[in-house]
């Protein structure tokens, strides 16, 4: 599996995703391995992934502090669109026109509830995701098979895989043997999802039908592969 630059780390959303702009799942293997400078065979040199180590950054979700449902709950609040509607709202009981203010109350109060709970269920699987998370993954180094830290991970690096591993980084498959992978907790489906290799022509396909594609903290239950 061919580590892909982050991008599930803003997470949830199913337009092209990815910190470059690049739609990994529409990308033939050589050119993902072209894309990302990196041999399928051999994997990334010391040299080269001390460099992308500094580019990049460690591959981590981000937020380690948990879920706080007053951060949450202070973000929909400060929200522009909520904010302009607070100033409306006390200007209209300034003038007196209760009926409008009371409207926009309602609003108010619907925008920051329902804000507040789509916004608090992503973070608690965002939690979840982050508990999950491998502490070491297998890779290609130099042409070795070695096994690092999965903070050590970098895009390009070649990632192997068999069942019982949780995927260290978002992926995009090399090679497949009977492989599917767990990724219920990420997109809601209930059965492990069975991975393929060839491209997947639509730029804009929902995440969980990318299925050339791996993703990080989610678990191996079948197969192998990289």
């Amino acid at each position: 599996m061919l580590a892909l630059p982050a991008f599930l780390r803003r997470r949830y959303r199913t337009q092209v995703p990815t910190a470059t702009g690049t739609a990994y799942h529409t990308l033939t293997i050589p050119e993902c391995l072209d894309q990302l400078t990196t041999d399928s065979q051999e994997g990334l040199t010391s040299s080269e992934v001390q460099a992308r180590l500094v580019q990049h950054g460690p591959n981590q979700l981000r937020g380690q502090g948990g879920v706080s449902a007053l951060r949450v709950c202070f973000r929909q609040v400060a929200n522009a669109m909520t904010l302009v509607l607070i100033a409306a709202l006390v200007i209209s009981f300034v003038v007196k026109d209760w009926i409008e203010g009371g409207v926009i109350a309602f609003i108010v109060a619907l925008n920051v509830t329902i804000g507040f709970f789509q916004e608090y269920r992503a973070e608690k699987t965002m939690d979840s995701l982050r508990k999950m998370a491998s502490p070491t993954s297998r890779v290609l180094r130099s042409g070795h098979l070695v096994t690092i830290a999965t903070i050590d991970l970098v895009p390009g690096d070649i990632l192997v895989f068999e069942v019982g591993d949780v995927v260290g980084a978002d992926c995009r498959m090399c090679e497949v043997f009977n492989l599917e992978i767990d990724e219920a907790l990420l997109t809601g489906e209930s059965l492990p999802v069975a991975k393929i290799t060839t491209p997947i022509e639509d730029p804009h396909q929902p995440l969980g039908d990318r299925i050339n594609l791996a993703f990080a903290s989610t678990m191996v239950t079948k197969g192998r592969g990289r």
